[in-house]
């Protein structure tokens, strides 16, 4: 295993991808090479050896220490060692991305965005930046940025790991033909995609016309792998509110709602409803939640 992953990451450095783009090549390359094994970005940056020059550089390995910290989520761990280490290197490319994604881990959003978007600056071939700065501008609403910073993610390196990410983004601008593209393709490979399996229930549920799968039958293959899913909460809301089970449909609508999937289904369905039960605080209230959420969403 070692000796896979170091020959792949040798392969990628004579290909000349700088450190982070070897790193993200050689998973792909394992990957393809034995599909059954299971490998992480941390596990190739803990096993591969950086050429001489980048050896000399400032404690390399306590940056792949607290990126693995981070990847167990041992956050206070991980923010004490990085204390240390900003204390040691300031202002440095790889000090704002572990501080972007601490931040991320933390809740703190907006910390996230701006840390993420100091590295991507300072490095912008660096794949791992623009795809943790993608995953921010993501979850702050931004979503056409987002796309733009996992496209170049993906051009630099690709892997496995940014096919789900670029089919929620080509989701969440409502490019619906490549989301569907990416997801299908996606479930060649990973049949119980979560991530793909939803963006296709969405497709079929915006645009019902041009598939024979319903977004129904997508919410019961979801339904087996994640009952906590958004497409399975609607999928309870609309039975419930068909049973004229109000409290339980309104229930599973917020639970949607709760969800980080990109669709505005459940805030359009809830302030229909309280507009037409003449709540129209509460049907006006659901309109400002979706469009935080989903900014500019037509339907809102």
């Amino acid at each position: 295993r070692a000796l896979m992953v170091t020959y792949a990451y040798d392969e990628a450095r004579t290909e000349g991808l700088k450190h982070s783009g070897a790193i993200r090549e050689a998973v792909s390359f394992v990957q393809r090479l034995n599909p059954e094994m299971s490998i992480s970005e941390t596990e190739v940056k803990l096993t591969a050896v950086p050429p001489a020059n980048e050896a000399a550089s400032p404690k390399p390995s306590e940056g792949d220490r607290i990126e693995k910290l981070l990847e167990d989520k041992k956050l206070d761990q991980a923010k004490t060692a990085l204390e240390t280490f900003s204390a040691q290197q300031p202002d440095t490319e790889i000090v704002h991305r572990l501080t972007g994604e601490l931040d991320e881990h933390l809740g703190d959003i907006d910390g996230a965005v701006r840390e993420l978007n100091l590295s991507v600056q300072k490095e912008p071939t660096d794949t791992l930046g623009q795809f943790y700065y993608a995953i921010a501008l993501f979850q702050a609403r931004r979503f056409a940025e987002a796309l733009d910073h996992e496209q170049e993610s993906n051009e630099l390196a690709p892997t496995a790991s940014d096919q789900p990410l670029l089919a929620l983004l080509y989701y969440s601008v409502r490019n619906y033909k490549q989301a569907e593209l990416t997801a299908t393709k996606l479930l060649t490979s990973e049949a119980k995609n979560e991530t793909a399996l939803a963006v296709l229930a969405g497709v079929a549920y915006n645009e019902p016309s041009s598939h024979a799968e319903t977004w129904k039958q997508y919410a019961q293959q979801l339904s087996v792998i994640s009952r906590d899913s958004f497409w399975v909460h609607m999928s309870e809301g609309m039975d419930a509110y068909n049973q004229n089970l109000a409290e339980n449909a309104i229930k599973s609508f917020k639970a949607a709602e709760e969800d980080n999937f990109p669709d505005s289904a459940p805030y359009v369905f809830l302030a229909s409803w309280y507009a037409r039960a003449s709540r129209l605080g509460e049907a006006n209230d659901q309109i400002n939640a979706g469009l935080a959420s989903i900014p500019n969403d037509p339907e809102l």
